[in-house]
């Protein structure tokens, strides 16, 4: 969403920083499990029930340290809970633009369900 002062005169193209419009992103986040590496990014998953259920991949490689542990994590057997944020789920429960925050091991995995995903109606107000 773009906001400026009500004064301010229209301009097409990006707005400058500092300039009289302000870009606003919703963000949300989810806390998903982490079930497999899949190349340059991670399977996201989450319980529906008692079904898993994938919501995407995330890449996760701000650092090899990070990385690494999460490859030992899984390695292991592991499924870590991590929190990712996103700007909205698809109708198809796929999280848009994920990008992965950290680990959460103050987390348990029944605590990442379908349910607290956040779908953004999409359509143009006028």
């Amino acid at each position: 969403m773009v906001f400026k002062h009500r004064d301010a005169p229209y301009t097409s193209g990006r707005p400058a920083s500092g300039g009289t419009q302000r870009k606003y992103k919703f963000i949300k986040s989810a806390d998903v499990m982490i079930v497999e590496n899949a190349g340059n990014a991670y399977r996201m998953v989450v319980w529906d029930g008692r079904q898993l259920f994938e919501v995407g991949r995330v890449f996760a490689g701000t650092t090899n340290a990070s990385r690494r542990d999460l490859d030992d994590r899984l390695a292991g057997g592991e499924r870590p809970v991590a929190e990712v944020r996103y700007l909205y789920a698809t109708d198809d429960h796929q999280l848009f633009q994920p990008v992965f925050v950290g680990v959460r091991t103050d987390k348990p995995a029944a605590d990442c369900v379908r349910a607290q995903l956040v779908s953004t109606d999409r359509k143009v107000i006028t």
